[in-house]
């Protein structure tokens, strides 16, 4: 019941196992695979709220039985799951929190206590409450995007759809993220370093969304920022429009060997771009020479893409010493057909070419 989707993750209220004692679900389209976020203890059965997915982050509520009431979150690369507000409460006098929403770093929720029912958000940035607009009716259902907030709210017999603008409570760890929904994710200095050199940018909401896949042609447009080649005979694939936003990057990167098309002859622009075809790109453009020795992921050699990973790996310094290192691993492999995410292209970037990095 309930599904709410991010990217490539589905997230749903479960009644498999109990009806009465909802869970929560996801399936990841790209792994094909399916993930229990937070099933019921049987000895102590209790049902999950509706549940709602940002990036890698999912949040949902749970009313116990003693009336007291918690909002959770699922933090999806580290398994983690964290109570991010309870609520006291008694059987006599509830407490409630139910239809949590996120975007970025707020997550907003509607708290009902001692008989009112009031939107309240959450800031993962500084850790505390927000309380958009205080009713003395009743307030339900919020929805979110960017800094807006919009909910259902009650004034008297009168209904209606009431929004407003939200001002971050930055925490002091926070104060410098050029995007909202950086926040402590893990990698915001990197993301940083390249924005201060003008590299990146983040998308019109103010958001950055560093778990979100890469296509080919947002790599080809980080690349060209970052490389800045000098333009010569242009190179084109069918499936790339000259009108483009694009289209210059693209053909940049192409005429100077740094992105190549399929065996077909197109380009591909929309797709996403794997691990290994973003550090070979990355390993041209940086004229990194090919170099002898191993690298200690088992599922690299034999790869295509073995020798350019060596360049870049084995890079003077060798990049495999530098604190970045356990970012990117699963189970010590690199997973080289993986798709990249925009944090881990900006790692990558920003660790090749050895920018300062904030505390």
């Amino acid at each position: 019941m309930y599904p709410s989707i991010d990217g490539d993750r589905i997230v749903w209220l479960d009644g498999r196992e109990n009806f009465n004692f909802t869970d929560i679900y996801m399936y990841d389209l790209t792994l094909e695979k399916e993930i229990p976020v937070w099933v019921h203890n049987p000895n102590k059965p209790e049902a999950a709220g509706v549940p709602d997915i940002f990036g890698d982050k999912i949040v949902w509520s749970l009313n116990h039985d003693d009336g007291s009431a918690a909002l959770y979150m699922y933090t999806i690369p580290t398994g983690q799951i964290s109570i991010l507000v309870k609520e006291d409460g008694s059987r006599t006098n509830r407490s409630c929190i139910y239809w949590p929403k996120i975007y970025g770093n707020w997550v907003a929720y509607t708290l009902y206590k001692n008989g009112i029912r009031q939107i309240n958000v959450f800031d993962l940035n500084s850790g505390q409450i927000i309380v958009p607009y205080k009713s003395v009716t009743g307030q339900d259902a919020p929805a979110l995007w960017g800094n807006l907030i919009a909910w259902q709210d009650k004034v008297g017999t009168l209904e209606r759809i009431a929004w407003t603008e939200l001002t971050p409570l930055q925490a002091t760890s926070a104060q410098n993220v050029p995007f909202f929904d950086l926040g402590e994710h893990w990698s915001r200095p990197w993301v940083e370093a390249l924005y201060r050199r003008g590299i990146v940018k983040g998308f019109d909401d103010g958001t950055f969304r560093p778990d979100s896949f890469l296509t080919r042609a947002q790599f080809a447009t980080l690349l060209a920022t970052a490389f800045a080649p000098k333009e010569g005979e242009a190179k084109v694939f069918s499936d790339v429009n000259p009108d483009a936003w694009y289209a210059k990057a693209v053909n940049l990167c192409a005429q100077s060997g740094w992105m190549i098309g399929y065996d077909d002859g197109l380009f591909y622009p929309e797709e996403y771009i794997t691990k290994a075809q973003a550090l070979v790109a990355l390993s041209r453009a940086s004229g990194l020479e090919l170099k002898e020795g191993s690298l200690p992921f088992p599922d690299t050699q034999g790869h295509w893409s073995e020798p350019f990973l060596k360049a870049f790996f084995l890079n003077d310094p060798p990049l495999l010493e530098s604190r970045f290192y356990r970012f990117f691993l699963s189970g010590g492999k690199f997973e080289p057909d993986k798709f990249i995410t925009r944090g881990q292209a900006c790692l990558f970037l920003s660790s090749l070419l050895k920018l300062p990095l904030s505390p």
